[in-house]
């Protein structure tokens, strides 16, 4: 620096020769007036302040010194620095230079050096960007003057996301140093993750652990997995059980370049499985009574899966629950699957078969018979029975026995057993009663001649068209059945349209005598050779 002594117009030493001589004619003058120099000494003893190499001599003076007192002042001029001296313009700090006039007058001008400071402002352009992979860096904002350069003692080149203080040092030869300090910024960059796929997925228990893996991760890119209650945010060291789950990704990318990627959640469901029971089967049984309990079993119990047991309830007919099946019937028998692992499995359906407990069979066709009878009828009632001895507990009852009138009566023997789980191979018999009628003769009433005669007459057939009946006896205790016309030499049977007036014919009438019930158990039958066919 300068003082405000100091002047903006630098003088060489070239161009302080002609003042020096001009001075030296003035001593010189002063001289021959009897005026002697004894010395020289700085007209300003402060100290000056100097630029490093950039000694300005203009508007610094020296005082002459005389004999007599007096001084006068000269400008100090580049030749009176020796060479040397100038050297210590280019020292920092405090000097004292020599000054010499004439080469024998000395002195000492005290001098402080400092750096050169630069004028123009120079300042760091820092940014901000996104990582791209490529290196950036910061500029200055201006060219630096010839000889002038800057150096990033921390660097200015970089790549990787970051904030980073850039400071730049500008240098020149005799110039104090310029730090400058920016900041470059580079902003992480987003991953491209749309093609990441974490979706919900749904599996079947199997007792093995299950999770869910994201497909098509960028490369450089981690994940790992957290497993958690599906409506809880309790953290599960591992899923195996059934039901739903909630897996979260967490994905760390191995570079610091780019920002960090959310956790992505998807929904994990185990599904309840079903036990395989297909070989396990559950038959129907037919077995007979033998007064002992039926225990059952369904097939391939040793294929149950592990932990299934199997028990067994039995119902009536009615459906009711029973604890014994020995009786002779039918029931249900019902197989239920204990020891279900209800977490991971659905139920099994109960499995149903049928139990039917036949009757003891005790066999009665070999050791009884029973016959069919024909009698007449006498007005007696007649019954059938068994032949032969039945097996001890067996016993015969018998329905529509003792019949009196005629007919032709099944008669069932029906077998029964003490014990209801018993029965017999043959329950009923049938065998037929059969009471034949009677033939017998009655007295009718001759309307030709009045009296009761021994049977029909020719007189008690009365022909009405085609249909024929007689007359003469009781309605309430007979009934006629049939009236028949025959051929008296052929003896065929002719119908009434067929007859030829004044012909003779043979007929038949039969009747039946009625008991209380209308039963008819007696025919009674009349026949003539001498009916004689009349035209009415």
């Amino acid at each position: 620096m300068k003082t405000s002594k100091q002047k903006n117009k630098t003088i060489r030493g070239v161009m302080a020769l002609p003042l020096l001589a001009l001075g030296f004619s003035a001593l010189g003058v002063s001289c021959s007036g009897g005026a002697d120099i004894i010395g020289i000494h700085m007209s300003d003893p402060d100290t000056i302040e100097v630029g490093y190499g950039n000694f300005s001599y203009e508007g610094i003076n020296v005082s002459v010194d005389f004999r007599d007192g007096s001084n006068k002042e000269i400008p100090l001029v580049e030749d009176m620095v020796p060479v040397v001296e100038r050297l210590k313009f280019f020292k920092v700090g405090e000097q004292k230079v020599k000054v010499v006039y004439r080469d024998r007058y000395e002195t000492t001008m005290p001098i402080h050096v400092s750096f050169n400071e630069f004028k123009d402002s120079y300042a760091l352009v820092g940014y901000e960007c996104v990582y791209d992979g490529n290196p950036h860096a910061v500029t200055l904002n201006q060219e630096l003057p010839e000889g002038a350069y800057i150096t990033y003692p921390y660097g200015n080149v970089f790549t990787n996301a970051g904030t980073y203080e850039v400071v730049g040092v500008i240098s020149k030869n005799g110039y104090e140093s310029m730090t400058l300090s920016t900041t470059l910024t580079i902003h992480q960059a987003e991953r491209d993750t749309s093609g990441i796929v974490f979706e919900d997925a749904t599996v079947v228990y199997d007792g093995e652990m299950h999770s869910i893996a994201a497909t098509n991760i960028p490369e450089g890119v981690e994940v790992s997995y957290d497993m958690y209650e599906y409506d809880r945010d309790i953290r599960l060291s591992k899923v195996v059980s059934a039901g739903k789950y909630r897996v979260v990704a967490r994905f760390t990318d191995t570079s610091p370049n780019y920002r960090k990627i959310p956790d992505k959640t998807a929904i994990l469901t185990i599904e309840k499985a079903y036990y395989d029971v297909s070989e396990i089967t559950f038959e129907d049984v037919t077995r007979e009574y033998d007064g002992h309990d039926y225990e059952a079993k369904v097939t391939n119990a040793s294929k149950l899966p592990s932990g299934l047991q199997v028990e067994y309830t039995y119902y009536d007919e009615n459906g009711t629950k029973v604890n014994s099946n020995a009786k002779a019937g039918t029931y249900t028998m019902v197989a239920s699957f204990t020891g279900v692992d209800a977490t991971n499995y659905y139920p099994i359906e109960p499995l149903k078969a049928t139990l039917t407990v036949a009757k003891k069979v005790i066999k009665i066709s070999d050791k009884v018979t029973f016959e069919s009878t024909s009698i007449n009828f006498d007005e007696k009632p007649h019954s059938l029975a068994i032949s032969g001895t039945l097996p001890s507990g067996v016993s015969v009852t018998y329905e529509n026995n003792d019949n009196v009138y005629a007919g032709e009566y099944e008669v069932k023997a029906v077998f029964s057993t003490e014990n209801e789980n018993e029965t017999v191979d043959v329950p009923v018999m049938s065998a037929y009663l059969i009471i034949n009628r009677v033939r017998r003769s009655v007295l009718v009433l001759d309307p030709v001649s009045g009296e009761y005669e021994d049977g029909f007459s020719a007189s008690n057939i009365v022909i009405s068209g085609t249909q024929a009946s007689v007359t003469g006896y009781d309605p309430e205790v007979f009934r006629v059945t049939s009236i028949g016309f025959f051929d008296i030499i052929e003896n065929n049977p002719i119908a009434i349209d067929e007859m030829v007036d004044g012909e003779t014919y043979k007929y038949v009438v039969t009747f039946e005598y009625l008991d209380e019930n209308l039963n008819s158990s007696i025919i009674l039958s009349d026949e003539s050779d001498n009916f004689t066919y009349h035209e009415a």
